[in-house]
C-alpha cells in the first residue's frame, strides 16, 4: 500500500499545472501538500461530500484547496471538485480563488472549469459519479466536468483532502477545512457512508504534512 501511495502522489505532483495569474508567465507545478484521506475500496462509481472551508491562508503563488477526486491509479485520470483560494495564481490558467472549480486530467492534460463564489465557513456539496461504464462527471457550485478513461476493470479511488498547491513551502498556519457525511457509490450496493478509510499523505515537502488530518467518525473529519 505505501508503495502504491508513492507511486500516485509522484504521479500527481508530476501533473499539477497550476499557472499564476495577473500576468505572470511562470508555471506553478509543485504540490506541496496533499492530506487527507484515501478509501480501500479500488471499485468506486461514485463520491460525494459536504466540504466547508473554514479558513485559507495561501502564500504568494499558491493555493490552498479542499476537494474530493476520482482518480484511477490504473492509468492516471482524475475528477476533482470542491473549494479553492489562492493569492497570485489560478488552477490550469483558467479558474480563481474564492470558487468552486471541477478538474480533469486527460492522461496528458489538466482542464479546469470555474463554478460560482463561495463563503468561508458555509456547506457546500461537491459530487462525482459514472456517466458511463468509462466515464465520470463532477459538479459543483454551479459547475461540471466530464472525463473519459475509467474502465470498471481498473483500480478507482475516492480522495477527500485538503492541498497545497504552488511555491516550495506549506501555506501560513490557519488553514482549516471540515468534511461532512463522505460517501461513496459502488454499483450493486448503492450509497454508503465510507467506513475506515486511511490517512493519505501526499506532495513534495519531506517530513511534516502541510496540514493534519482529523479523526474519523460517520463520514465526517477535519483537515487544518
Amino acid at each position: 500500500m505505501e508503495d502504491l501511495v508513492r507511486v500516485l502522489v509522484k504521479v500527481m505532483v508530476i501533473l499539477a499545472a497550476f499557472i499564476c495569474g495577473f500576468g505572470c508567465t511562470a508555471a506553478v507545478t509543485s504540490v506541496v501538500g496533499q492530506d487527507g484521506r484515501r478509501t480501500d475500496s479500488a471499485v468506486i462509481d461514485g463520491t460525494a461530500s459536504g466540504v466547508i472551508g473554514n479558513s485559507f491562508n495561501p502564500r504568494s503563488g499558491q493555493c490552498v484547496l479542499y476537494s474530493i477526486l476520482i482518480y484511477n491509479e490504473s492509468d492516471p485520470h482524475m475528477v476533482e471538485t470542491g473549494l479553492v483560494r489562492c493569492t497570485g495564481a489560478t488552477i490550469d490558467g483558467t479558474c480563481t480563488g474564492g470558487h468552486g472549480f471541477a478538474e480533469r486530467y486527460t492522461g496528458v492534460s489538466l482542464y479546469c472549469n470555474q463554478g460560482n463564489s463561495f463563503t468561508n465557513g458555509t456547506r457546500y456539496n461537491p459530487g462525482i459519479s459514472r456517466d458511463s461504464s468509462t466515464s465520470f462527471s463532477g459538479a459543483v457550485l454551479g459547475v461540471s466536468i466530464a472525463q473519459g478513461g475509467f474502465p470498471t476493470s481498473d483500480s478507482i479511488h475516492a480522495y477527500a483532502w485538503g492541498e497545497a498547491t504552488g511555491g516550495s513551502s506549506c501555506p501560513t498556519s490557519g488553514n482549516s477545512g471540515s468534511f461532512r457525511d463522505w460517501q461513496r457509490f459502488i454499483t450493486g450496493s448503492g450509497w454508503a457512508i465510507i467506513s475506515a478509510p486511511p490517512v493519505f499523505h501526499g506532495g513534495t515537502l519531506p517530513g511534516v504534512p502541510c496540514l493534519s488530518v482529523g479523526s474519523y467518525s460517520a463520514g465526517d473529519f477535519n483537515v487544518s
